[in-house]
């Protein structure tokens, strides 16, 4: 006998939910020590509270999807060319080696994701990460969070 026809489907996930956070991305640092307290500058609290914010409205405007773990993010950075660069090259986009590092700028993405969206970074389990130059109008990071099958391997879905 051959398998049940009746069976349901294994269930794929869609992607879940995509936003893009404008402006220069900000890179996590480890938390400043100082009178017996630890804390971190405003810029990153900041910029931190910007990532919730416009990932929980993201959200709600999928339609709070609820998708269990494990998941895979896409993250793409994309900085402004410097003023001085030609004219020329100003539209186009290149990879950006050097600084800010990009564990950093993850770091700082997945804490500030929404935690009705990833409510533990650790169930992470596939990043696909980009850091670019590019138009300074399209300077920012753009997410996209994926759930994925347990057993799945391939590369195809994103």
């Amino acid at each position: 006998m051959g398998p049940v026809d009746d069976e349901p489907p294994r269930q794929r996930f869609t992607k879940v939910i995509s936003f893009f956070v404008p402006g220069r991305p900000v890179p996590k640092q480890s938390a400043r020590f100082g009178r017996g307290k630890s804390w971190q500058p405003k810029k990153k609290v900041a910029y931190k509270r910007l990532i919730e914010t416009i990932s929980r409205n993201a959200w709600l405007a999928a339609g709070k999807p609820d998708v269990p773990p494990p998941y895979c993010v896409r993250l793409e950075f994309v900085f402004a060319w410097p003023k001085a660069t030609r004219k020329s090259l100003r539209s186009t986009v290149a990879w950006r080696v050097g600084r800010p590092d990009l564990d950093n700028l993850t770091k700082m993405v997945l804490d500030g994701i929404h935690a009705k969206i990833i409510s533990d970074d650790a169930t992470v389990t596939k990043l696909i990460l980009f850091k670019k130059t590019g138009p300074s109008d399209q300077e920012g990071v753009t997410v996209t969070i994926t759930g994925m099958e347990p057993d799945e391997t391939d590369d195809k879905r994103l």
